[in-house]
């Protein structure tokens, strides 16, 4: 693994630092929520979304915000996915992953 990262957008520096401390940044804007089918299709544009799989009881997704995004969420640990995107998609507006049906 690297010891030390360093994160570009559009040719600007957006973080520099080891992997640990990425993860340590991102602590705390990193979500879970599984909601119904529908309610997901709602919701996906105005969430930050970086992972979503669809389960029998809904779509289960990480969603990336600096506080809960809604009322069912549960903060979970940040993966270096997560915190990649929380810094280099930060400016750019919420966009949802597309999930096979």
């Amino acid at each position: 693994m690297a010891t030390d990262l360093a994160l570009l957008q559009q040719g600007r520096l957006t973080w520099a630092g080891t992997p640990r401390g990425l993860l340590a940044d991102a602590d705390g804007q990193v979500w879970t929520l599984t909601l119904p089918d529908a309610e997901y299709e709602c919701l996906r544009g105005a969430l930050r979304v970086s992972a979503a799989i669809r389960r029998a009881d809904g779509v289960e997704m990480r969603v990336l915000a600096t506080s809960r995004p809604h009322a069912q969420a549960i903060p979970i640990t940040p993966t270096l996915e997560d915190a990649y995107l929380l810094f280099t998609d930060a400016a750019e507006a919420p966009t949802a992953l597309a999930i096979p049906a």
